[in-house]
């Protein structure tokens, strides 16, 4: 029999954390809209849910799409090197972290 602190330290082992900056903030803002009551599918990309968020809550849909375009030009668009996208991705952090969505 597995002892429950084996357990702990397996679930711990699985988690997964997001290594980079861009990462951590966009996991974030999904974090804050799956308690809103718009959680993403795996197989959903960040313009994909901007329209299931529209479609769960309207009241959201401007901001929120807003949010994930940036998240998507950032992420997949043709910007030069990450070092030269710093600035922006720090205020997609700081957007992120001043979102505050009340619960559905």
């Amino acid at each position: 029999m597995t002892s429950p602190l084996a357990l702990r330290g397996l679930s711990r082992a699985l988690r997964v954390t997001p290594k980079d900056r861009l990462a951590r903030a966009y996991t974030k803002l999904c974090a804050k809209l799956a308690r809103a009551g718009a959680p993403r599918e795996p197989h959903e990309g960040p313009l994909a849910y901007a329209d299931t968020v529209a479609a769960k809550r309207p009241d959201l849909a401007a901001r929120v799409r807003s949010l994930l375009s940036r998240y998507a030009e950032l992420r997949f668009g043709h910007a030069a090197t990450s070092a030269s996208r710093t600035p922006e991705i720090a205020a997609f952090e700081r957007e992120v972290s001043r979102l505050s969505i009340q619960r559905s």
